[in-house]
């Protein structure tokens, strides 16, 4: 006899995200544009370092670190830099029909950072799944078991978070924090501390007398919620910043080295090579785009 009492429900989807097209994550520099395209599918744009100015159909948007824009389907785009600032963008294009996508039409979208580590989460899985930077897509002989899946995931619930913190935003004129959000803030803090010190060496010393916390469960805790030590990923940080002085400007490699606190030019160029595989000269000389290695742990997480 059935149990009439156990009734099935379905789980409802209101993002569905059927395919991807090209997923790229390029380093302009601040003379950098491009004539325009328009295509028949939904792409987004990610502003995870330095500004830059977006066309969207007949509106201009300037777009600096953290802001978000999605193209919509046969929108007229372009991208043109200032010719002051170097950027660096993360770009994925999808197929997408979901109705609740009209939210999104001629919207920029500054992403909170309790969700910024939702970019992070897709460009993992990404870089599991395809051969970043090329098309068409090449997918990746050693992906591990269900990566394509996890990015589909992870891309459908950062649309599903940033369409309730935005919707919030406006109804009530700020945006609240959950618990797990707030047990995250250190990480957060220290990550804001490391940054503002990014011309000099921050010992794990001087991070536990500042937060409070002992050295060893704030690199447990940093290391849990970035996947990186506080070392490698103070040492991004500033080959981040370093990239964008060797594009931007005429500093000599040993002015940077100086002006970012390493202890000398040649160590310097040991970690930049670490970090990008390829030297600052080389890098300055060849004016090479990549995802480094600690670009996704970083990202998101400025």
């Amino acid at each position: 006899m059935p149990h009439t009492w156990m009734v099935r429900k379905d789980l409802k989807n209101i993002v569905n995200i059927n395919k991807v097209v090209t997923i790229l994550y390029i380093e302009f520099s601040p003379t950098y544009r491009t004539s325009g395209e328009s295509h028949d599918f939904w792409e987004m744009v990610y502003i995870d370092d330095g500004e830059l100015d977006l066309h969207a159909g007949e509106t201009r948007y300037h777009m600096k670190q953290g802001d978000v824009i999605f193209h919509s389907p046969n929108e007229f785009h372009n991208i043109e830099c200032d010719g002051h600032h170097s950027s660096s963008v993360f770009i994925i294009t999808f197929e997408c029909r979901s109705p609740i996508m009209k939210y999104f039409y001629n919207r920029k979208i500054s992403v909170p950072q309790e969700l910024q580590g939702n970019i992070s989460e897709i460009v993992h899985e990404a870089t599991n799944s395809f051969e970043i930077g090329k098309y068409p897509l090449t997918p990746r002989k050693d992906s591990p078991v269900g990566s394509r899946q996890m990015l589909r995931s992870n891309l459908e619930l950062f649309i599903i978070k940033l369409l309730r913190v935005a919707e919030s935003a406006e109804s009530k004129g700020t945006v609240f924090l959950s618990n797990e959000v707030y047990g995250d803030k250190l990480v957060g803090d220290i990550i804001e501390y490391l940054q503002k010190n990014i011309n000099r060496t921050v010992t794990l010393d001087e991070l536990s007398e500042s937060f409070f916390f002992g050295k060893s469960h704030i690199c447990r805790i940093f290391k849990e919620a970035t996947g990186s030590t506080i070392v490698r990923y103070h040492n991004g940080m500033k080959i981040s910043a370093a990239k964008k002085l060797l594009r931007e400007g005429n500093m000599s490699i040993i002015a940077i080295s100086e002006a970012l606190g390493f202890e000398s030019p040649q160590y310097f160029s040991r970690v930049f090579k670490i970090h990008t595989s390829v030297t600052p000269r080389e890098y300055r000389m060849k004016k090479i785009t990549s995802l480094d290695s600690n670009a996704i742990s970083r990202m998101g997480r400025r």
